[in-house]
């Protein structure tokens, strides 16, 4: 979120790039815009255009969990793979952990440390700060069913 003259407005930020079989970029573009969700999400279906989404043979749509970005990716890229970026993945992981277990317990890191390589793809190398996070308060009681 960002104050200029003004009320609040929120900054939404976009890269659409192509890749080939060899994981070489073939074409990136980047945008930032204060816009709104819906204007945002033809900005973005425009950006997929220009870097040969249209053509792609897999199509896969990063995001950072939030519902708008969601529902986003299933007006304007339906057929696209839907991922959650790794940050908020684990974040996911330790709160669900804290929920279950309580902030903090052990029992709360061994569930949170056997869920790992499932995160990974059993390349748990692949995250040298696991576990490091900044702790957040849980978001029910202790031991309550997710």
């Amino acid at each position: 979120m960002l104050h200029a003259e003004g009320p609040w407005q929120e900054s939404r930020v976009a890269s659409v790039a192509a890749v080939d079989a060899r994981d070489e970029v073939l074409k990136v573009q980047h945008r930032a815009r204060f816009l709104n969700c819906a204007d945002f999400g033809w900005q973005l279906l425009f950006l997929a255009r220009q870097v040969g989404y249209h053509r792609a043979a897999c199509r896969v749509f990063l995001a950072d969990g939030a519902r708008w970005l969601w529902e986003l990716a299933d007006l304007h890229f339906p057929d696209a793979i839907q991922i959650l970026d790794w940050y908020h993945l684990v974040e996911h992981v330790h709160e669900s952990a804290a929920v279950l277990f309580g902030e903090g317990s052990p029992n709360a890191r061994r569930w949170s440390e056997s869920r790992r390589p499932l995160q990974t793809g059993g390349h748990a190398e692949l995250d040298p700060t696991w576990g490091r996070r900044r702790p957040s308060p849980p978001r029910g009681p202790a031991n309550q069913r997710l």
